[in-house]
């Protein structure tokens, strides 16, 4: 039995295979439709034949030019859609009493280079963003869990650097004019710390710090300091009396104690 090949059939309806499948379907590079559907395929493969666990797995290789891309999405939105998403995950657990132990709206993982040397791998990348008034690299809705969870709105579990080139702002959206690159806390946000070893402020002598102001400096340590003292009436105080105050060797006049105040910014010039 022969069957004529028709070089550009067209289908006006459904195809209805009648129980049997199609092992293989060729669309060539174009696939056009007009609110059409894959209907009850789960699992789909593109460039790869189709993995049981995966709903699409995109697979082959990709060249023709210098930046490829495995999935690629840009669509356009009409006027009356007023909040327009080009990609959305999530997912939905069936039914039962298993716990699952990890689950992943978005996860990157690590690339195998086949001896191929990449210089920036990037997990996830947001190029610059200025086409709406207010722009989000990343926009978190996670509220503090009440119960027993506990929800972060960012967890950084590796011990790599994070890296901030931008002012961190805590308890406020307002950026003092002129200010780059600072640490930015809002009313009534206090720094709490830990009850055991302590935090310090400034991890040696040579880090410089200052208050109110004041250009940082390093730890004041001049001692003996006399000029500056002004008599008044009343009971005398010598001008070169130090004190230890009980701990420590270093003997420091009441001058000195004013100038390293003065220098830090603690109290005014």
């Amino acid at each position: 039995m022969s069957v004529r090949q028709d070089t550009a059939p067209q289908l006006g309806g459904n195809l209805n295979c009648n129980g049997f499948s199609v092992s293989s379907l060729t669309l060539g590079n174009t696939m056009n439709g007009n609110a059409q559907s894959i209907s009850n395929v789960k699992n789909l493969g593109v460039g790869v034949s189709a993995n049981p666990t995966m709903g699409v797995y995109v697979a082959g290789t990709y060249s023709g030019g210098i930046t490829a891309r495995g999935l690629f999405f840009q669509p356009s939105f009409g006027t009356d859609v007023t909040n327009p998403i080009c990609m959305n995950g999530g997912g939905a657990m069936t039914s039962g009493g298993s716990t699952a132990n990890n689950a992943y709206t978005y996860r990157a993982d690590d690339w195998t280079t086949n001896g191929v040397t990449i210089s920036n791998l990037h997990g996830f990348y947001c190029a610059n963003l200025a086409g709406g008034t207010n722009n989000y690299a990343f926009r978190s809705l996670v509220n503090r869990n009440v119960g027993a969870g506990t929800n972060y709105n960012l967890y950084f579990e590796g011990n790599a650097p994070s890296y901030m080139s931008g002012n961190l702002l805590i308890g406020t959206t307002t950026i003092p004019s002129g200010v780059v690159s600072n640490l930015i806390l809002g009313d009534t946000v206090d720094i709490s710390l830990g009850t055991g070893a302590g935090t310090k402020v400034g991890a040696s002598s040579s880090q410089k710090l200052g208050f109110w102001g004041a250009t940082p400096t390093t730890q004041y340590s001049t001692t003996g300091t006399t000029t500056g003292f002004s008599a008044g009436t009343g009971t005398a105080v010598l001008s070169g009396s130090t004190f230890t105050g009980n701990t420590g060797t270093s003997a420091y006049t009441i001058s000195d104690l004013v100038a390293a105040l003065k220098k830090s910014g603690i109290i005014a010039q």
